[in-house]
């Protein structure tokens, strides 16, 4: 027996052009085995066009031994018909290992031995080329139709993308896999450069089932020996799947999953701007479709974010690789000095190992900062510096990111750096009148106040006896409330009648 190899539309593939080499399928009925046992067991050759080899295994079963073995899939004599027919013995060619890449990136892969299918020939891909124009290697497999990948739960397949790249590994006696971004050839003039990127540290291929190993893919540089690129890497995650039934599973074929180690889902109504900390150059556009959308980023570092209008700063540095479910920031707008509340929900679930990261506006915010008075202040996030038994010393954090609290106003407030540790919002007068009514040497600082340490109904100390400062609760939101001393109180009691 030979076999042919064809694409979706049921034409010759490009990668495999050429027929099999021979597989002897013998029909001995004396060799016939022990039930559950395969009775045969040959292989076949398929070369693709740069001549490197795709072993396949063919075996025989009976098909007495099949419906025996049947899995839930095939729990009815209809579905089992559809697969077996009614010839009494079944061949069966299979791969011990598939690699499906549901990433977005154009990944070229290396086991024991070169993996066929990958690349065409240069000759023919470069043939007429054209000046200043990029050539990207060709994608490996594009879905070939194989509805039963498509539908696993477990493979994560992004609704989105209505392709993925598969390919084969045909060495049984693979051990382990390693992988990089496809080559590129770009043609400047008469001179012909290849990009290239190093191999990421090899996977083993004899993982349990259901294990997960991170990836971290290089850059492109010219060279595969300069090491690490300097910009960073980029982060995937593997998967080991066993093969559903019909696709070789029950021969103990294993699946290789590559997939994106987050999403972003942008669900603020406005586009963003997304950087990791050490790229500020290298920004990634997320529409507000609401739709995941990969990100391949270091995780190792932090992102930054911020509305993709003009006059937006770039939010705080936000660690992804914390186990906490959620993180709230303050954006501030420099030209408008407006400032929303940002919620970054961090979600995983069990049946999609990737991490997504949600953007939303924070409804009810944490903090709520309210002026009962007719003085303006200024407020701001500092950071604690130095901590002993008795005194706590802070420091402003960036003065030009403070805020103004205007009159018998109130302002949502949440940290502009939630990553940093003792974390306080500093109030300062900025009324300009009361301000220089003040002697010399006296602070304009009302008071610097760890929101997230204090109970509600406390009364905070404040620097200058005309004002007083209590922490309420307003549902889950802790409200600091500046008052004038000078003027009655009314308790919440009877401010709710």
């Amino acid at each position: 027996m030979r076999v042919k190899l064809l694409d979706v539309n049921d034409k010759c593939s490009n990668q495999f052009p050429a027929w099999s080499s021979v597989a002897i399928v013998k029909s001995d009925n004396n060799s016939r085995p022990r039930r559950g046992q395969t009775s045969m067991k040959s292989s076949l050759s398929v070369l693709d066009q740069d001549g490197t080899p795709l072993t396949l295994s063919v075996i025989v079963d009976s098909r007495r031994d099949i419906a025996e073995n049947e899995d839930s899939a095939l729990d009815n004599v209809k579905s089992l018909l559809e697969v077996l027919d009614q010839a009494p013995r079944v061949l069966t060619v299979v791969a011990p290992y598939w690699i499906v890449n549901t990433s977005d990136l154009q990944l070229e892969f290396l086991s024991n031995k070169p993996i066929a299918g990958q690349f065409v020939n240069w000759s023919s891909s470069m043939r007429e080329p054209k000046k200043n124009s990029s050539y990207d290697l060709p994608q490996a497999f594009v879905n070939l139709g194989l509805s039963e990948l498509a539908q696993q739960e477990k493979l994560v397949h992004d609704p989105r993308c209505s392709s993925f790249d598969i390919l084969m590994i045909g060495d049984e006696m693979a051990s382990r896999l390693t992988m990089r971004q496809k080559r590129t050839r770009t043609r400047y003039g008469n001179s012909l450069f290849e990009y290239v990127s190093p191999w990421c540290d090899p996977l083993s291929l004899h993982s349990a089932e259901k294990s997960f190993s991170n990836i971290d893919i290089f850059p492109q540089g010219k060279d595969a020996n300069t090491g690490p690129i300097s910009s960073g890497t980029l982060s995937l995650r593997s998967e080991m799947v066993k093969a559903p039934w019909t696709c070789g599973g029950r021969h103990g074929t294993r699946v290789i999953h590559i997939f994106n180690r987050y999403k972003i889902i942008n669900e603020m109504g406005r586009d963003l701007e997304i950087v990791a900390c050490h790229r500020r150059d290298c920004s990634v556009t997320v529409k507000a479709t609401g739709q995941p959308i990969p990100f391949h980023f270091n995780d190792s570092s932090q992102i930054q974010f911020r509305p993709k209008e003009f006059g937006w700063l770039w939010s705080g540095k936000i660690s992804t690789t914390r186990k906490r479910k959620e993180v709230t920031l303050r954006l501030l707008h420099r030209l408008r000095g407006q400032a929303i509340v940002v919620r970054v929900e961090f979600l995983t679930t069990p049946s999609s190992p990737s991490t997504s990261l949600v953007f939303r506006l924070a409804s009810p915010p944490p903090f709520r900062l309210e002026n009962h008075t007719m003085f303006a202040f200024r407020y701001g996030q500092s950071s604690q510096f130095i901590t002993d038994e008795e005194n706590q010393n802070w420091q402003r954090r960036d003065l030009s990111t403070d805020c103004t609290l205007l009159p018998y106003q109130h302002a949502e407030f949440a940290w502009d750096e939630p990553d940093e540790g003792g974390k306080a919002v500093t109030l300062e007068l900025g009324d300009v009148v009361y301000t220089q009514s003040l002697a010399e040497g006296h602070s304009t600082i009302l008071g610097t106040f760890a929101l997230e340490k204090i109970a509600p109904g406390s009364f905070l100390k404040v620097s200058r006896d005309d004002f007083a400062a209590q922490i309420v609760a307003d549902g889950p939101t802790r409200v600091l409330r500046i008052t004038d001393s000078h003027l009655p109180t009314v308790s919440t009691s009877e401010q709710e009648s």
